[in-house]
């Protein structure tokens, strides 16, 4: 399909795979608009660099003389603009077909797992570019080396993070996938742990003849899933690979961060990239958009950290072991300093399902601020408050304070900053959480 001039509408563009979608229909040489809530994302930056103007949602949106409307999987097909587009027939796509279409016309490199795909993607994508493979890159976040999650390459390549939530991944049919790790979540979609490394497991039967398979070896689900694919396969682990595992510095904290760069590095290496050349990109990779990333001022971390008395720093962790992960990884970076951590829980039934895990993922911070939950578009309501997380972090010893939105959050991080002003001890004032929680952060100091 050619879309050169072609009118494409985006329905849900400030999503962060949805912005980086429209960047490559772009490149491809589309006339892109697009739509979505009017609430501030950290997208919005993004989109205006593309030269894109964001209209509020309105059937008007919608149009006769547009060729193809792609719509964010967050939005039901009962949403006002996809109906109309239905009523108008003008053909509909989800973003998983749209990416699929794209991603499958080249040789398809896909990074999944339920922690730490996006970083991982990022670190591969950068990788592949900074080797001169010239890549295509679609990130469900911003790499921070290059301000975007999108990268429209004109090389063979297609490097994608690849989302199992509503077995969106299946679209894809990769020559090449990295498995992180494999642990349940989504329980609004996937009913238990089975259902959800089943999605798995249809994604390896899309691997393409003599495709590839790298998949993090200490972790028994992804031994589960590979059990039975007969190409290439290379299970990794810092023991079994440890020379390697040994050579990998990185800008960026955290030992699940570099047990998962040595994914990326052996998957890299398959491709005939040099181990030099690897190594030295992900030697400067900066990092994510809100996977621990610094505020104050994230192109000079290392400085920053050791002069500045208040260190700000946001986190898209979610689920209770990525909680675990990120306070564990400042925790061993940063020892004398006190962590304040404001975790915005995200959906109800995520909340719900893993209320005692929560519970029990915060004893590396020194007090925690708890938001409201965040609903998201797909799920508004629930059985479940962010009081209940409140009383069982209460109950096992953990300073907690409820501060229900993010001008509460806010406030009571300025007031932290105003009463330690003058003393000696050094903070971290971290948010967390997958939904709007960043916004407590911004502009503090």
């Amino acid at each position: 399909m050619e879309f050169k001039n072609k009118k494409i509408h985006f329905i849900g563009i400030k999503g962060a795979g949805m912005a980086g979608l429209a960047k490559l229909f772009k490149a491809e040489g589309a006339i892109v608009s697009g739509s979505d809530i009017g609430e501030e994302f950290f997208t919005d930056e993004i989109l205006k660099k593309l030269g894109l103007k964001v209209e509020e949602f309105n059937v008007k949106n919608i149009s006769k003389n547009l060729d193809l409307v792609i719509y964010s999987t967050a939005y039901q097909p009962s949403h006002p603009e996809i109906k109309k587009a239905g009523k108008l027939k003008i053909p509909l796509m989800s973003y998983s077909q749209a990416l699929g279409f794209l991603f499958n016309q080249k040789i398809g490199i896909a990074v999944c797992g339920t922690h730490g795909k996006s970083t991982s993607a990022g670190m591969l994508g950068k990788i592949f570019k900074d080797a001169g493979l010239n890549p295509t890159v679609l990130v469900g976040g911003e790499i921070l080396n290059w301000k975007t999650g999108a990268l429209a390459g004109r090389g063979k390549y297609f490097i994608s993070e690849a989302d199992e939530y509503q077995a969106k991944f299946l679209s894809l049919k990769p020559k090449a996938i990295l498995i992180t790790n494999i642990e349940y979540d989504h329980p609004d979609y996937f009913k238990n742990f089975t259902a959800y490394k089943n999605v798995f497991k249809k994604l390896v039967k899309n691997i393409k003849p003599g495709g590839l398979c790298v998949g993090f070896g200490e972790d028994k689900a992804i031994k589960e899933v590979l059990k039975n694919f007969k190409s290439k396969k290379i299970l990794f682990s810092p023991k079994k690979q440890k020379k390697i595992f040994e050579k990998i510095k990185l800008q960026i904290p955290g030992e699940h961060n570099r047990v998962n760069a040595l994914g990326v590095f052996l998957t890299a290496k398959q491709f005939g990239i040099s181990e030099k050349a690897i190594l030295k990109s992900l030697k400067s990779f900066k990092g994510m958009r809100r996977r621990l990333e610094y505020k104050n001022n994230p192109s000079a971390v290392r400085q920053l950290a050791e002069r500045s008395k208040f260190l700000i720093i946001d986190d898209y962790a979610h689920h209770p072991t990525e909680i675990k992960a990120s306070l564990l990884a400042l925790r061993e970076t940063f020892s004398e300093r006190k962590i304040i951590a404001a975790f915005q829980p995200h959906t109800f039934s995520r909340t719900k399902v893993f209320l005692k895990d929560f519970g029990s993922a915060f004893f590396e911070a020194d007090k925690v601020l708890i938001l409201d939950i965040y609903g998201s578009a797909r799920e508004k309501k629930g059985k479940i408050s962010s009081r209940d997380l409140v009383k069982k972090l209460e109950k096992n010893k953990i300073d907690v304070h409820y501060t229900p939105s993010i001008f509460e959050c806010r406030r009571f991080f300025k007031n932290i900053i105003k009463v330690n002003r003058n003393k000696p001890q050094k903070y971290i004032l971290l948010t967390m959480g997958a939904g709007d929680v960043w916004k407590a952060g911004e502009n503090l100091i």
